[in-house]
């Protein structure tokens, strides 16, 4: 498996400043050879993607839908795959952890779905959970 690019956003803005919180600076160390591409608008990506020649997409956390030009591209070998923290279909959507901790869940699970024009929604690839006990906290489970 080699990595061609890194395509992300900007991040969230730090809380003391109207900054981004540098999100290319924490990515560079991973490795220097690899093409950092930061975009906030993400009727690029697909365009920005064309130079790569890429068998597959994958996501994880990622704060938009990706545009059909990229989930439905039959030149994408493999398609576009989401690793999402939780068990689908019940927590779709932004901040699945915390809802399951809030909705006092005994477990908390992983899924790896294909893409689609819907968030969280395609078909499911694989599907694990795990344990969370009382006490446990969002660092504890991400741990």
């Amino acid at each position: 498996l080699e990595v061609a690019c890194v395509l992300t956003c900007s991040g969230p803005r730090s809380k003391r400043s109207e900054q981004h919180i540098g999100v290319a600076q924490a990515l560079y160390p991973l490795d220097p050879n690899i093409d950092i591409i930061m975009s906030n608008k993400k009727t690029k990506y697909a365009t920005l993607m064309e130079a790569y020649e890429v068998d597959l997409v994958l996501t994880c956390i990622f704060p938009w839908l990706l545009p059909p030009s990229l989930t439905s591209n039959p030149n994408i070998r493999y398609g576009c795959i989401n690793l999402h923290p939780s068990d689908l279909p019940k927590y779709r959507g932004p901040n699945p952890l915390g809802w399951a901790i809030v909705n006092g869940d005994d477990s908390i699970g992983v899924t790896v779905h294909r893409m689609d024009g819907s968030f969280d929604t395609g078909p499911i690839l694989a599907q694990t959970s795990f344990h969370v006990g009382v006490n446990d906290g969002i660092f504890d489970i991400i741990r």
